[in-house]
């Protein structure tokens, strides 16, 4: 029975997210022109599936940038538009599917600067408490 329920959901979840594809026309016109096949919204945002040869040559390319840097988790870089638009610089982050994001680092290492923090203040204490042997 769950089978069914989630199939049911799972159709209409679609049908939803077709029906917002041809409501808008900036979505619409991404999904012909790129090669769109699957939208989902997720927490903070959209996850799309492209299907077209641009979108394999551009994961080559970023696969190779990662590779040359030797990221294990991923690059920044900025593009900087023409600057007569007065368009801002666009800041742009490369990550391996399975690779941690620069916020998650920043997480890591707050925590580890966090714990250097409290081992100096316990040995500081410590000598603090020291007797002395003058």
């Amino acid at each position: 029975m769950l089978r069914i329920i989630d199939r049911l959901a799972l159709g209409w979840i679609d049908w939803r997210r077709d029906r917002e594809i041809k409501r808008s026309p900036m979505l619409c016109k991404v999904a012909d022109e790129f090669g769109l096949r699957e939208l989902r919204s997720i927490p903070g945002g959209w996850e799309g599936t492209f299907i077209t040869p641009a979108v394999v040559v551009i994961a080559e390319e970023m696969a190779a940038m990662l590779n040359k840097a030797s990221a294990e988790n991923h690059v920044v870089f900025d593009f900087l538009p023409r600057i007569d638009r007065g368009v801002r610089p666009v800041r742009v982050t490369v990550q391996w599917a399975h690779g941690k994001n620069p916020a998650q680092v920043n997480a890591e290492l707050k925590k580890q600067v966090a714990e250097l923090e409290r081992r100096i203040e316990d040995l500081t204490y410590a000598a603090l408490e020291m007797p002395d042997e003058t």
